[in-house]
C-alpha cells in the first residue's frame, strides 16, 4: 500500500493551499492526509487546504466579488443555454444550436491561449468572421444583463496574498492564462511551487501484445498476479482514450478480477478494481428510462423505446415483469411512430393485473401537454409529479450506484429549473430537449470507491502515485495522438499561439511530458503496446526509446512478449476437467394434440434443438418492429382476404362468373373485411399506409385469380383455413390448410398452401427437407390427393409452384417424377407420399424422445435466434467443442 506522501503532508502542515489538476486528485490527496492524520493517532483534524483548479478560481471570484455591484455567476447550463440563443439568431447559420458548444468551446481556447477577438477578424474567411461575431454578441448580451460566464472568471479576480503559499499538483502543463494568474499571485508576494509525485522507478520493462483487446487482458492478468501475491498493493492500470474503450475494459477486468460483478444484483462486496471514467448521464440506465417516461408523456415512444420502458424496472406499475415483456411482445408485432400513454392502456384491457398500470397510463393521458408555454422551473414540477405516479425509481432497494444516479437526476432538474432566467418560457418538448442535451452533456461517475486497481486515463492519473502501474497503448500511431485543430479557430492562428494538438511538434512535447511523468508514477512500471489495431500493424511509439530499462540500456531494446493468461485461469485448466454432453431433454409424455402443429417437423428437421427450445420451451424470437405493415401481418391480411373470397366464389364456375371490374370491387371488399377482423394490430396503422397495402394486395391476387382462371380442370373448394386434427408421425397435431379443391370428376383433393414470401414446394423434399410443411399436410390429410401446391403471392409472381401427380392439374406445372436437384430418389407422386410418411416418422419419434441436438442443416443457423442458447459457436466443423 502506497505510503502518505511527506512532501504533501509538510505542504499542508505548513498551511500551504494545495491546487491539483482535477477533482479525482483532490480527492485522493485529501485521502493520503486523512491516513497520515490517523497514523499520528489523530481523530480529528482540520480539512485539508485542497481545491481543484475550478473550485479554487470559484472561491478566489467570490472573495474578489466581495461587497461590489450584483453580478449573476451563470452555470455551464445556462451560459450554454445563451450561446444557443446567440447562434439561433444569426439567420445566415442552419442548426445554429448544434454549433454553440463547439463555439463556446473556441472561445474557451482563445480565452485560455490568451488569442485576441481581433485576431479573428484578420482571417477572410466565414467561419471566423462569425466566431468574432459570436463572441461579441454574446460578451454584450452578458455585460448588458450584468450575467458572467464561469469561464471569465479567471480575468476578474484579485490576488489576495492573505491565501497563503500556493502548491500545484498533477499540472503537465499550464496555458498562458493560468500562468497569468499564477504571476498575479507571485507578484502579490505569493510563494507558487509544484508538488512532485514523481517516484523513482526501480523495476520498468516494454511488453508488446497481438491486439488491443490482448493488452488489456495481459493488464488485468498481471494485476491478478500481483495481488495474489500482496494483497495490500495499490495498482494502477493507465488507458488512454478510456472512454472510447470503457465497455471492453469493464468486460475484462470484470472476468478476471472480479467474476460475476456485473451480474444483476450483484452489488455487495468489497470492489477490486475501479473505473475512474464517466458516461454521458444519458447512458446510465435509471436516468435514461426517467427520460423515457417523460418522453411517452410529451411526444409518445417508438417501439424500441417502448420495449425499453415497458421492461424498465425503474416503475412501480403493479404489473409482473412476465407481464410486462408480453406487452411488449405484442406491441413488438406493431410498427407505431409514436406510442402514447392511451395505446399502452388501451392494451391492458380490463385484466386485473394490469389494472395499477392501465391506470397510470390513463391518468399520464389526461395531463398530456398541449402547446402551452411555460417556466423550465414549472415543467421541472410537472415533470417530477408525472415520474411519481409511475412510482419512478421504483419499489426494490437501489444499489449505490443507483442510489448516486437518482441524486445526480435531481441536479440535473435542478440545473433545468434555473435555465428559465436565461431562456423565457418554453414548451414541454422544448424543455424535454434541453434536459436530454444536459444529460448527454453531463457526466455521471459514481463516487470512487476504496479499491486495489485503479484504472483511469491519462490526464485523469496525473499526480497518482502507486506501487506498481501498467500503460497501455503506446504504440506509434496512438502515441502522440494525432493532431486534433479546433473548429472554427484557424490552424494558422492555432499554431501561432501554440494550442494543443495544434501541430505535430505540440503533440510530441505534450506526449513527451505525459510519459515521463507517468513513468514515475510507481516504482514497478509496466508500458505496454499492440502490434495490430484495427487490422493494421503498429510499432512502438517513438517517445519510449528514450526511457530506460532496469539495467540502464533502452527500453525497446528488451521488450518481451507478453503472456496474457490469467494465472488463476491457467491453474484451472491445467487440472483435470470432467465434461458431460448432455442432449436429450426429458421424452414427451401424455396424449392429446401437440402444440406447434406443421412447425414441429419443420424445427426438427432443420435442428434438434430448435424443435426442443421452440416447442417444448416456448423460446419464440421476438419481432422485431418496422415502419408500415409487418410481413406477418401482410400475410395474414391475404389469407383472410382469399378466404372471404372463395367463400363466395365456392367454385371455379363461381370465380369465372364474376367480370373484372366486379372481381375487383369484391377482392377490395375482402380486404376492407380482413382488415377490419385484424382490428387490434391494424388501429396504429394511418389510412395512407393501409390505402397502399390494398393497392399492392388488389394487385396481386387480381392476378392469382388471372391464373386460377387458366386451369382447365373444374373443381370445387371443400375447404379453408379449417383446423383439422391429425395424426402425423405419431405425434396428434393440428393442421389449418389455407384451402383444399376437390377435383371434380374423381374427387381427389388438392391442397393448397398460400405464401407471400420465397417459399417453394420442393423445400418438402430430400431426406432432411428444410421445410416440410406440405408433406406434413399431404400424410395428415386423409383424402385421396392429386397433389400439393404454394400459391404464390408476390411480386416475383402469382402462381403455383406444386408437386403433382397429374401434369394438367395445375397451368405451367409438371408431374411430379423425382427431383435431382434437391436428392430426392423417389419415382413418382404415391413413392413420394410413402417416403413422406416415414421421413415424418423418423422425425416425430426423435421429438417425442427429447432429442434436443445441436445439429443444424445447411443454412439454418443464418437466420436463427438461439446461437445464445445451443451455443453453436462453440463447436468445430468436426461437431466438438472448439
Amino acid at each position: 500500500m502506497m505510503r502518505p506522501d511527506p512532501k504533501l503532508i509538510d505542504a499542508l502542515d505548513a498551511g500551504c493551499l494545495v491546487v491539483t489538476a482535477n477533482q479525482r486528485l483532490a480527492r485522493t490527496l485529501s485521502n493520503e492526509y486523512a491516513v497520515a492524520m490517523r497514523e499520528r493517532g489523530k481523530s480529528a483534524w482540520h480539512t485539508p487546504r485542497i481545491l481543484n483548479w475550478n473550485a479554487w478560481v470559484k472561491t478566489c471570484w467570490m472573495r474578489t466579488r466581495g461587497n461590489g455591484p450584483a453580478e449573476v455567476l451563470l452555470s455551464d447550463a445556462q451560459a450554454g443555454s445563451v450561446w444557443e440563443q446567440i447562434m439561433v439568431a444569426d439567420s445566415s447559420i442552419q442548426g445554429g444550436r448544434r454549433l454553440a458548444s463547439s463555439a463556446r468551446r473556441a472561445w474557451q481556447l482563445m480565452l485560455e491561449w490568451t488569442i485576441p477577438v481581433g485576431e479573428l477578424e484578420k482571417y477572410d474567411n466565414p467561419d471566423s468572421q462569425s466566431l468574432a461575431g459570436w463572441i461579441r454578441n454574446y460578451k454584450k448580451y452578458l455585460a448588458d444583463r450584468r450575467w458572467i460566464d464561469p469561464l471569465m472568471l479567471v480575468d476578474l479576480i484579485d490576488c489576495d496574498p492573505s491565501i497563503g503559499n500556493i502548491c500545484l499538483a498533477g499540472f503537465y502543463e499550464l496555458n498562458p492564462r493560468q500562468e497569468r494568474l499564477l504571476d498575479k499571485f507571485r507578484a502579490a508576494g505569493v510563494a507558487v511551487s509544484r508538488l512532485s509525485r514523481r517516484v523513482d522507478a526501480s523495476m520498468r520493462e516494454l511488453r508488446v501484445c497481438s491486439d488491443p483487446e490482448q493488452e488489456l487482458i495481459a493488464a488485468a492478468s498481471w494485476a491478478a498476479g500481483r495481488l495474489n501475491e500482496q494483497a495490500d498493493l495499490t495498482l494502477g492500470v493507465i488507458v488512454p482514450r478510456l472512454a472510447q474503450q470503457q465497455d471492453a475494459v469493464e468486460r475484462i477486468f470484470a472476468r478476471l478480477l472480479q467474476p460475476g460483478r456485473n451480474l444483476p444484483g450483484a452489488n455487495g462486496g468489497q470492489a477490486v478494481y475501479h473505473l475512474s471514467v464517466g458516461r454521458p448521464s444519458l447512458n446510465q440506465r435509471l436516468i435514461k428510462d426517467a427520460l423515457l417516461a417523460l418522453k411517452l408523456v410529451i411526444t409518445g415512444l417508438d417501439s424500441h423505446e417502448l420495449s425499453r420502458f415497458l421492461r424498465s424496472p425503474y416503475f412501480r406499475t403493479g404489473a409482473s415483469l412476465w407481464r410486462r415483456s408480453t406487452l411488449d411482445a405484442w406491441f413488438r408485432s406493431r410498427w407505431m411512430e409514436a406510442a402514447s400513454p392511451a395505446n399502452i392502456a388501451w392494451q391492458c384491457g380490463d385484466k386485473e393485473n394490469l389494472k395499477i398500470l392501465r391506470e397510470q397510463m390513463q391518468h399520464l393521458q389526461k395531463l398530456r401537454p398541449s402547446g402551452s408555454r411555460a417556466d423550465p422551473a414549472d415543467w421541472v414540477g410537472k415533470f417530477s409529479d408525472w415520474l411519481g405516479r409511475l412510482g419512478w425509481p421504483g419499489e426494490r432497494s437501489l444499489s449505490s450506484d443507483e442510489y448516486q444516479a437518482t441524486a445526480h437526476w435531481n441536479t440535473l432538474l435542478n440545473e433545468l429549473g434555473r435555465l428559465g432566467s436565461v431562456s423565457g418560457p418554453l414548451s414541454a418538448s422544448d424543455t424535454l430537449e434541453r434536459l436530454l442535451g444536459l444529460a448527454s452533456k453531463t457526466e455521471f461517475q459514481p463516487k470512487a470507491v476504496p479499491a486495489a486497481v485503479q484504472i483511469m486515463g491519462t490526464l485523469e492519473a496525473a499526480g497518482s502515485n502507486f506501487d506498481a502501474v501498467w500503460i497501455c497503448g503506446l504504440d506509434d500511431a496512438s502515441f502522440p495522438a494525432a493532431t486534433e485543430p479546433v473548429p472554427l479557430i484557424p490552424v494558422s492562428l492555432q499554431k501561432k499561439y501554440g494550442l494543443p494538438n495544434a501541430t505535430a511538434e505540440r503533440a510530441i512535447e505534450f506526449a513527451d511530458r505525459l510519459i515521463n511523468d507517468l513513468a514515475h508514477s510507481a516504482p514497478d512500471v509496466v508500458l505496454s503496446w499492440a502490434k495490430t489495431v484495427d487490422d493494421e500493424p503498429r510499432r512502438a511509439s517513438a517517445l519510449l526509446h528514450g526511457l530506460p530499462g532496469d539495467s540502464g540500456e533502452s527500453l525497446v531494446a528488451n521488450e518481451q512478449e507478453s503472456q496474457s493468461a490469467n494465472p488463476v485461469a491457467v491453474s484451472m485448466l491445467a487440472s483435470a476437467t470432467e465434461s458431460l454432453d448432455d442432449f436429450t431433454g426429458p421424452p414427451l409424455t401424455g396424449v392429446g394434440r401437440q402444440k406447434g402443429g406443421s412447425g414441429i417437423f419443420t424445427h426438427q428437421s432443420q435442428c434438434p434443438f430448435r424443435a426442443f427450445a421452440v416447442v417444448r420451451l416456448a423460446a419464440e424470437d421476438l419481432e422485431t418492429p418496422e415502419p408500415g405493415i409487418s410481413p406477418r401481418l401482410k400475410g395474414d391480411l391475404a389469407h383472410k382476404t382469399l378466404e372471404y373470397l372463395w367463400q363466395q366464389f365456392k367454385d371455379r364456375d363461381g370465380l369465372m362468373s364474376y367480370p373484372d371490374n366486379e372481381l375487383q370491387s369484391l377482392v377490395a371488399d375482402g380486404f376492407d373485411r380482413a382488415w377490419e377482423a385484424a382490428k387490434s394490430e391494424t388501429m396504429l396503422i394511418g389510412d395512407g399506409i393501409r390505402q397502399l397495402e390494398k393497392n399492392r394486395q388488389l394487385k396481386l391476387i387480381t392476378q392469382l385469380f388471372d391464373y386460377e382462371k387458366t386451369r382447365t380442370v373444374d373443381f370445387r373448394v371443400v375447404q379453408t383455413e379449417e383446423l383439422v386434427e391429425t395424426e402425423v408421425g405419431g405425434l396428434t397435431i393440428g393442421m389449418k390448410i389455407d384451402r383444399v379443391d376437390e377435383l371434380v370428376g374423381d374427387g381427389r383433393r388438392l391442397i393448397i398452401d398460400y405464401k407471400t414470401g420465397k417459399d417453394r414446394a420442393t423445400d418438402s423434399l430430400g431426406e432432411r427437407p428444410s421445410r416440410p410443411q406440405l408433406a406434413v399436410y399431404a400424410v395428415g390429410y386423409t383424402e385421396p390427393l392429386a397433389g400439393v401446391c404454394i400459391a404464390r403471392l408476390n411480386a416475383d409472381g402469382c402462381d403455383y409452384d406444386a408437386i403433382l401427380a397429374d401434369p394438367v392439374l395445375a397451368p405451367k406445372t409438371k408431374a411430379y417424377y423425382g427431383s435431382r436437384r434437391t436428392g430426392e430418389e423417389t419415382a413418382d407422386w404415391d413413392e413420394l407420399l410413402l417416403a413422406w410418411r416415414q421421413r415424418l416418422a423418423v422425425l416425430g419419434e426423435a421429438f417425442r424422445a427429447g432429442d434436443a441436438r445441436t445439429d443444424p442443416a445447411p443454412q439454418a443457423c443464418e437466420y436463427c435466434h438461439l446461437s445464445a442458447a445451443c451455443r453453436i459457436l462453440e463447436y468445430d466443423s468436426q461437431g466438438g467443442r472448439s
